[in-house]
């Protein structure tokens, strides 16, 4: 028995073969690329959003001062301050 030894023309079409393959993969790299600079823009503006927010409410967001910015106790309203 013969060993296969493939021919030059069987080399081109593998060689197309994996060029072809690796043009998929490079597109998909480039919109995984893409997705994860829009997830990071979203993300920088949630961590801002919520530096706003925290900066709103105050240190404690549970103490009075946090609602309003005034010390008031639970019963008082801010007219009554």
């Amino acid at each position: 028995m013969g060993s296969f030894r493939p021919t030059l023309k069987t080399w081109q079409a593998t060689l197309k073969t994996w060029q072809a393959t690796l043009k998929t993969w490079q597109a998909t790299l480039k919109t995984w690329q893409a997705m994860l600079k829009t997830w990071q823009a979203m993300l920088k503006t949630w961590q801002a959003r919520g530096k706003v927010e925290r900066c709103k409410r105050g240190a404690n967001p549970t103490s009075n001062v946090s609602k309003g910015g005034a010390y008031l106790t639970n019963k008082q309203t801010l007219h009554e301050a």
